[in-house]
């Protein structure tokens, strides 16, 4: 039976809502449930077949307001995720269930005292669900629902290969496409000018690669604005090195540059500003940048104009800070404490205003390193798009086409 489209379910729940609850207008009704906590939403899609509708509606999940937390990897041996919540509060994630589409695979990994072998990484989040990587396979996950999907392979990210992977997810909605961003450089070679970077299809299971200025040297994956992925890049120019930001626009499938604060001055004075980390904060996309022995937070409050980065304001002293590489703004807490990943030495630090230095967060369990990608709790599931063959297919700039399909434990190209 077919429930409708997105308006006709609407309205059939407004009718309902009507006898339901007489004396709360629909408008009201809706207001309170997009501010509900979304495991109470879990619960009240039993309430009636019309709740269940309305909730379940993906348009719905997008405009809820959602309580960031934050996804970390755990590298000792286990599944790799547990989430620090709005109250600072930590809660060890289940290993994704079900796992029909990873068992072939994980029944052949060595465990460690009766666990899932750290295979795992997180690449990415976008509306609510995390992109895993387990070897040459990229998943879907919401980690509220427990709902997982495989969407793409590339033999790329196989760890049999010596490359070293920046990604990032989005969403296009004009299309109702999730698209994986991968930067691919040789791994031993950080300053490596060679990269490819490419944008996966999860509908079509195609990759396509993007043009990418080859004077960039290092980058570090960002944060998703606005349905646009944000990487931070390193520029090599005659005055030494520089910092751009790129994003990703999903519907054209190219890297457009970021404006960035002004700088004053002309010459090498024009390019001193050192960018560690983006992120997002409040809602606007965020850097943090080195201000002598200590940090600014800076914020684009109006998205696209350059005028409007504003210095929100600054951290004092970071600790060893002549040899951090990277430190990225994840998000704020309830009792006002600023949570940062500190990239290089694998911690996460929290800050509080007034304090001189920020401190290493602690954790309730042993932990060998962490990695950290900011989640924003949804009932969004991961789409359902055919999966039939084990395949997938590149465009690359020459605009030669490369089909690739599964064979013998990997990836072997078949046409060309």
């Amino acid at each position: 039976m077919e429930l409708g489209s997105p308006n006709q379910r609407n309205e059939k729940f407004q009718e309902k809502t009507v006898t339901l609850l007489p004396h709360i207008p629909y408008d009201i009704i809706l207001y309170i449930l997009s501010r509900t906590p979304v495991k109470s939403l879990l619960r009240f899609r039993c309430v009636s077949k019309s709740w269940c509708a309305l909730i379940s509606d993906p348009k719905f999940n997008l405009s809820i307001q959602q309580r960031k937390i934050v996804a970390m990897r755990k590298h000792d041996g286990s599944f790799p995720a547990c989430l620090i919540d709005d109250e600072a509060s930590v809660t060890e994630l289940p290993e994704p269930e079900p796992l029909t589409d990873l068992k072939p695979l994980m029944d052949s990994i060595p465990v460690m005292d009766g666990r899932l072998r750290c295979v795992v990484t997180i690449r990415g989040s976008c509306n609510g669900l995390l992109l895993l990587n387990v070897w040459e396979d990229l998943f879907l996950w919401n980690p509220l629902t427990g709902c997982n999907r495989k969407v793409i392979s590339h033999q790329r990210l196989s760890r049999r290969y010596p490359y070293k992977t920046v990604s990032g997810l989005c969403y296009d909605s004009s299309t109702d496409d999730y698209k994986a961003v991968l930067a691919v450089a040789d791994l031993w070679d950080r300053t490596s000018l060679d990269k490819v970077v490419m944008a996966g299809s999860f509908k079509n299971r195609v990759w396509t690669e993007i043009p990418f200025p080859k004077n960039m040297g290092i980058v570090q994956s960002g944060t998703t604005v606005n349905e646009r992925l944000h990487w931070l890049v390193t520029e090599y120019n005659d005055y030494g090195r520089s910092y751009l930001i790129f994003y990703f626009d999903p519907p054209m499938n190219e890297l457009v540059k970021v404006s960035m604060p002004r700088q004053e001055g002309t010459g090498r004075g024009k390019y001193n500003l050192k960018v560690l980390g983006l992120g997002v904060l409040h809602g606007c996309l965020s850097m943090v940048t080195r201000e002598g022995s200590g940090v600014e937070i800076l914020a684009m409050t109006k998205y696209g104009d350059e005028a409007s980065w504003t210095r929100w304001f600054r951290i004092p002293t970071v600790e060893r800070l002549d040899y951090v590489r990277d430190l990225v703004p994840l998000c704020g807490t309830k009792n006002g404490v600023l949570l940062l990943q500190q990239g290089n030495y694998d911690v996460v630090l929290e800050y509080k205003s007034g304090r001189k230095v920020p401190s290493e967060f602690m954790f309730p369990y042993r932990t060998l390193g962490i990695g950290a990608v900011v989640l924003e709790e949804s009932l969004v599931s991961p789409p359902r798009y055919e999966w039939e063959e084990e395949e997938y297919t590149e465009i690359l700039l020459s605009g030669a086409t490369l089909k690739w399909k599964r064979g013998d434990s990997q990836f072997n190209l078949i046409d060309s």
